[in-house]
């Protein structure tokens, strides 16, 4: 994630407006951009994270409520997957499918 990319994220998870020479963008990358290319892989986001997680307060609360924004579990699942899995598993219980299997 560049600081475009990173601009975007807390603008979508706050509900804010975020610009990508924010402060907060900037020290985000220093702090966790680990190998120098001036952008968070993805191991670096987690570890961003994973650190705010551990964190007593408010902070670890506002992890939470990120993902939330995100639309995204506590455990890391998006809820599209959580909703896809549930009708499919439903699918018997659809009319097309039960006048698929049965013409009568």
């Amino acid at each position: 994630m560049d600081n475009f990319s990173v601009a975007r994220f807390i603008s979508k998870t706050t509900g804010s407006s975020c610009i990508s020479s924010d402060e907060t963008v900037i020290k985000l990358i220093r702090d966790y951009d680990y190998d120098g290319d001036n952008a968070l892989s993805l191991t670096e986001f987690l570890q961003f994270y994973y650190d705010a997680a551990e964190l007593p307060g408010s902070r670890r609360e506002a992890c939470f409520d990120n993902l939330t924004n995100m639309n995204v579990r506590p455990d890391l699942v998006k809820l599209a997957e959580v909703v896809d899995k549930a009708l499919f598993s439903r699918k018997q219980l659809m009319p097309r499918f039960a006048l698929q299997a049965n013409a009568e």
